[in-house]
């Protein structure tokens, strides 16, 4: 895996890590530097950081980041120093990029409380039973496994609007009131009170297996 970024200052934002020089190449382009070094992590991740550089200057052109250590020509014996970084891993970049868009179907989802009438009683739809029930749905929808980019599936699932997200959650939880297993005296009776009731587009699955989770 190797990361490019382009920059014109000294990092003075980012993630803190300890860094040390181990080495540097000759370039066709002797009016640049290419200068290599270990970065360490707070939490004990490594990467490997290759800095290209003008001659006589300590501004960085262009970064790349490598999790194998690249071989060099010359090596350096730096010490280590506390820096930053803006560099983020690909598992670390898909989780913080699924915190914000959970967060987004939270702030819509909570708006969505509301009362109904099942079987001539009032049951609250609250905000608990709403994240309880995002939860499931996100778990749905493999949500949380990260196997490496590209991940089409997941971009696809990423690229739907915040709001139709809740909706369907809000209408999942409308769905098991109305329609808990528990109610009904047998799996038989519970197809039979679900069928033509829209199970699969509002869960992805039939009644069946719905049956099957929910008991």
């Amino acid at each position: 895996m190797t990361t490019t970024t382009t920059t014109t200052t000294k990092t003075k934002t980012g993630r803190v890590v300890a860094k040390r020089v181990y080495g540097h190449d000759n370039v066709e382009n002797k009016n640049l530097i290419h200068e290599f070094a270990e970065l360490i992590f707070m939490n004990g991740r490594k990467i490997y950081e290759l800095s290209v550089k003008p001659l006589n200057s300590s501004l960085v052109v262009k970064r790349f980041y490598y999790e194998e250590k690249p071989d060099v020509e010359f090596f350096a014996d730096g010490e280590w120093e506390i820096t930053r970084t803006n560099f983020i891993f690909d598992d670390e970049y898909d989780l913080k990029t699924k915190a914000g868009f959970k967060q987004k179907i939270i702030n819509y989802l909570v708006e969505l409380e509301k009362e109904i009438r099942v079987n001539e009683k009032s049951v609250f739809i609250d905000k608990a039973f709403l994240l309880e029930e995002l939860e499931n749905y996100l778990g749905d929808h493999d949500f949380y496994r990260y196997e490496g980019y590209p991940q089409i599936e997941m971009k696809t699932f990423l690229d739907r609007k915040p709001f139709e997200i809740a909706r369907d959650v809000a209408n999942r939880c409308e769905f098991k009131l109305r329609y808990f297993p528990a109610t009904y005296e047998n799996k038989e009776a519970y197809l039979e009170a679900t069928n033509g009731k829209r199970v699969v587009q509002t869960f992805g699955y039939g009644a069946s297996e719905l049956y099957e989770k929910m008991m």
